[in-house]
């Protein structure tokens, strides 16, 4: 799990898909993989093919961000 989130530090798509090719219990290697990346490069590190473009709940997921004290006061990630 440590290779994949220094190894790809900037990437979550090679992340995961490098996480997948692994084998072994990769469901649970790519929670913990997905939770350090994402508090890392934010919302904006998912590519719009695999979030905006391509997830249904998107709008009504960032919705529910926006209803969290903490990000919605933060003027950018880098406050939080």
């Amino acid at each position: 799990m440590v290779y994949f989130i220094a190894r790809y530090s900037d990437d979550l798509v090679a992340a995961a898909a490098a996480n997948a090719l692994a084998g072994g219990d990769s469901a649970s290697r790519a929670v913990a993989v997905g939770m350090v990346l994402g508090a890392h490069l934010g919302v904006e590190g998912i590519p719009a093919r695999l979030g905006e473009e391509g997830l249904v709940e998107w709008r009504r997921a960032n919705a529910l961000l926006d209803r969290m004290p903490l990000l919605k006061d933060a003027a950018s990630k880098d406050e939080l």
